[in-house]
């Protein structure tokens, strides 16, 4: 050690000989520490629940093609090698969305849209309302979309759902419903390896006819 030390004490001089000598021996044990920052190309993100945290790699990966009828960005994530595991809200409603790791490749953009729920009023089963819409739709690092290697879910916790209220599948092409489940309370969970859309319907009110 007082052999590395010669040449920076002749630079700096002989008092400065134990402040050098303490900096080398101390740096070989230095705690790292982690810094929070954004800029070009890499950026920390911190999801709103504790435990949540995404750190996103450097991609030029292109934003996915929002779904038809799917058209408000609510949030976009990188997926890391670790995964995503992230919440985000939409004024009073709260999404949870995770993607296992491996299930997309690291560098993938995914985004969450929520539907504009007047256009499927025609399209839900009769006696119905859509009440609740959102779809996740992600994009590669080189361009395209394919499968999941693994189910992604998406937890919708809205106060427009009641309990038991249907959920159903949009195809991306057609705009066909496929029914598949019911809310629970007020949330509603879906888990998927493609990227369709998802909308949760009320029963419509019904006029009470009274004759007296």
């Amino acid at each position: 050690m007082d052999e590395e030390l010669g040449p920076l004490e002749k630079a700096v001089g002989p008092d400065r000989r134990a402040f050098l000598k303490g900096l080398v021996i101390g740096g070989a044990f230095a705690v790292p520490v982690v810094s929070s920052f954004t800029m070009s190309g890499m950026q920390s993100v911190f999801a709103a629940t504790p435990g949540s945290t995404t750190i996103a790699a450097n991609t030029n990966t292109s934003p996915p093609t929002p779904l038809n009828n799917f058209p408000t960005e609510v949030a976009c994530f990188t997926v890391t090698l670790t995964g995503l595991d992230v919440t985000t809200t939409d004024g009073a409603v709260q999404l949870h969305l995770v993607v296992p790791a491996g299930a997309l490749p690291a560098g993938s953009s995914v985004c969450i849209y929520r539907a504009n729920l007047a256009a499927f009023d025609s399209v839900v089963p009769s006696g119905q309302t859509p009440v609740s819409g959102y779809g996740v739709v992600w994009s590669v690092p080189g361009g395209g979309a394919p499968n999941a290697t693994a189910p992604i879910t998406l937890t919708v916790t809205d106060p427009a759902v009641s309990n038991a209220a249907p959920i159903y599948a949009v195809d991306k092409t057609t705009g066909a419903l496929t029914g598949g489940g019911t809310a629970s309370s007020d949330t509603w969970i879906v888990a998927f390896v493609v990227d369709p859309g998802f909308i949760v319907t009320a029963a419509a009110p019904t006029t009470a006819a009274f004759t007296g």
